[in-house]
Parts: structure tokens; sequence; C-alpha cells
């Protein structure tokens, strides 16, 4: 994805976010024609998909233990929640940062490097 403020960043944007969306979506021009509705939309659409999931962790074994599962294969539906719910975290936070460039024009900066005299400071050394 090409980087925010650079040329042609918001149809970068566009591209990666549509690629979250619920095929239906893909079909509305609006969508690319304005990247931010997108990030306003897809920041739903990830965020409800982290919360099925949670849901699901929090459920799956109570339910598929009463549909008579074994349970080694309900560690399996877990095994699949948890890995699905970390991703799609990380992809919530990913999304929200875009969000944030494209709606409200936020720039995520990085945090500045530490040196060696910054650490030893803090750590009350001669430096």
């Amino acid at each position: 994805m090409t980087p925010p403020g650079t040329e042609g960043w918001e149809d970068s944007a566009a591209r990666w976010l549509i690629q979250w969306m619920p095929p239906g979506y893909r079909r509305h021009g609006v969508l690319r024609q304005e990247p931010a509705i997108l990030a306003y939309m897809a920041q739903r659409e990830i965020e409800a998909s982290l919360n099925a999931a949670r849901r699901g962790f929090s459920t799956t074994r109570a339910d598929l233990r009463e549909a008579g599962l074994e349970p080694d294969v309900i560690e399996k539906a877990l095994s699949v929640y948890s890995e699905e719910g970390a991703r799609l975290a990380q992809l919530e936070q990913q999304v929200g940062m875009l969000a944030d460039a494209l709606i409200r024009g936020v720039r995520w900066r990085p945090p500045p490097r530490r040196t060696q005299d910054d650490s030893s400071r803090r750590r009350g050394g001669m430096g």
C-alpha cells in the first residue's frame, strides 16, 4: 500500500480496504470513489467479525459439547477462533489507523528510536 500523503495513496488504501469487505459491498462504486466511507464501513465489518469470533470462542465449548462433539474436535474449533481472533485484532488496529488517516487526516508516526544514552538515563546510569 502506498504511504498516506503520497500521490495515489487513497486509491491504494481503497484497494487494500475493499478486500476486507463482504463481497456484496464491492458492487457499490461509492466505496471506491470515497475511501473515507469505505474505511468507516471496513472498521464496522472488522469490529463485527472480531466480536463474533470472541463470542464464538466464549460459547464454543458448551455449545459443541451439548451437540455431542468430542473434546479434541472442540479444541480444534477453539484453536481456529483463537488464531482468527488474533488476526482480526491486528487487522482492526491496521484498519483503524487507515481510517484515522482517511477520515480525520491523522498521520501515525513511529515513536523516536531510543538510544543507549536515553536508556541509561532512565535507569539512572552514567550514560
